[in-house]
């Protein structure tokens, strides 16, 4: 059987999404053979034997690289630790304000047990239990329509949209973190407006339900 066909019944097999989990074992570190395997019910030779099929590659290659990346993100753990960060910006400047956030986020991931460090890439914030997370602040809700209800928004950039899992939104109204996972966003190569109402919404509002979801970041 060629490659591609090998990999065409995978997909058949056991959805899309193996190709999604077996990314992730190539490039995080905090993704296993294990958890891959008992996601999907299958040993964690089956899996070697997969991510062969898929990279042409064993899989200890990509272990290599990624203690590598994991070493190397050890060392700088603590100069990119946004409670370090605050001390490089100006006091009550926006970007002081949001390293202030990060900072806030981060230490309820730690108070709930969860797995949290910055990362190296300057697009992504964090890694929260083996989720890319990037904390987005917004100061000042503005109206989406003239004399509309104001909303707060957050930009989302392309690179963003490729490689996080989620973005923690912070709101100011509600002082809460709204955990949006990336599923939810609209299918735009682009950059995106995440909009979350000033107030709890008389009318539904996708991301509302989101508030507090920390649930969403669990270790699985």
């Amino acid at each position: 059987m060629l490659r591609r066909d090998k990999i065409n019944y995978m997909v058949d097999k056991y959805g899309s999404e193996i190709l999604t989990d077996l990314e992730k074992l190539r490039t995080l570190p905090y993704s296993t053979l294990q958890g891959v395997g008992e996601k999907y019910g299958v040993s964690r030779e089956y899996v070697r034997l997969m991510f062969k099929t898929v990279y042409s590659k064993p899989y200890t290659c990509a272990l290599r690289e990624k203690r590598k990346v994991a070493k190397k993100e050890n060392k700088i753990s603590c100069t990119h630790d946004p409670r370090h960060k605050v001390c490089e910006y100006i006091p009550n400047g926006p970007v002081y304000k949001g390293a202030i956030c990060e900072a806030e986020f981060l230490e309820q991931c730690e108070s709930r047990g969860f797995c949290v460090r910055p990362i190296l890439r300057q697009v992504v914030d964090l890694r929260v239990n083996g989720y890319l997370v990037d904390v987005k602040y917004c100061s000042v809700p503005i109206p989406t329509n003239p004399g509309g209800p104001p909303y707060y928004r957050y930009v989302v950039s392309k690179n963003q949209v490729q490689l996080c899992d989620f973005f923690a939104c912070y709101h100011p109204g509600e002082e809460a973190f709204f955990i949006i996972p990336n599923t939810t966003l609209p299918p735009k190569s682009g950059i995106i407006s995440i909009y979350i109402p000033k107030e709890s919404p008389n009318s539904e509002n996708k991301y509302w339900k989101y508030k507090n979801a920390w649930h969403l970041l669990e270790s699985t």
